[in-house]
């Protein structure tokens, strides 16, 4: 009669585990390859600055910021570069006569001038239409009376950009005649100063007359 062999205890010859293929163990050794080759991309793209993930949006081209842009600031005044009294900011939108333009659609009479129907009116809306061209920014200071019996606003007009003052530039150039009426006279004073510095240089209206300008 045979006996099964038996082994003392702690005898590695008793204890056998289950045996691994060498395919098992090649597979193991290729997935510890690859998942040790994404750790250290990882770390190096963390030490380049970028922290992976979906890539970031196009730029925009450099047309499409300058024309939103120019349409962004075509809505604003532009920069201030002089002191300019108080009021309310538009863009000229058209002419109407020698003391009348359109700001932002509303029709605007100047306040404290008057201009003929003559050949002096017709130069007076010829200047306006020159120094505040369709599209020029104004400033529209007010008085105690802001809108007419027609319902236009009533207002001093100046030239944003540096401020030029329309209502009195018309009055010395003796293209208009200056005329108060209660309660704006914030700028009465001046406009018969103006007024008075066109008579004496008798241009315009008084001695030189204005066809031709």
């Amino acid at each position: 009669m045979s006996y099964p062999r038996l082994h003392r205890a702690g005898d590695p010859r008793g204890r056998r585990g289950p045996r691994t293929s060498p395919a098992a163990v090649a597979g193991l050794v290729i997935l510890a390859a690859l998942t040790g080759a994404a750790l250290v991309g990882g770390a190096f793209r963390l030490l380049a600055g970028d922290p992976g993930g979906d890539p970031p949006p196009p730029a925009e081209p450099p047309s499409a910021l300058t024309e939103r842009s120019a349409e962004t600031s075509r809505d604003r005044p532009p920069p201030q570069r002089t002191l300019l009294p108080e009021g309310s900011d538009g863009r000229v939108t058209g002419h109407v006569d020698g003391d009348t333009l359109r700001v932002d659609g509303r029709a605007v009479d100047l306040i404290g001038v008057d201009a003929d129907s003559g050949a002096c009116g017709g130069a007076a809306r010829r200047l306006i239409e020159k120094e505040l061209p369709v599209g020029e920014w104004v400033r529209l200071e007010y008085d105690e009376r802001v809108t007419g019996a027609d319902g236009q606003a009533l207002a001093y007009v100046h030239r944003y950009s540096d401020g030029r003052f329309l209502n009195e530039r018309l009055l010395i150039r003796g293209l208009v005649r200056a005329r108060e009426r209660e309660p704006n006279v914030r700028h009465a004073l001046g406009f018969s100063v103006a007024e008075g510095k066109a008579r004496l240089d008798r241009t315009g209206l008084w001695g030189g007359g204005c066809r031709g300008r």
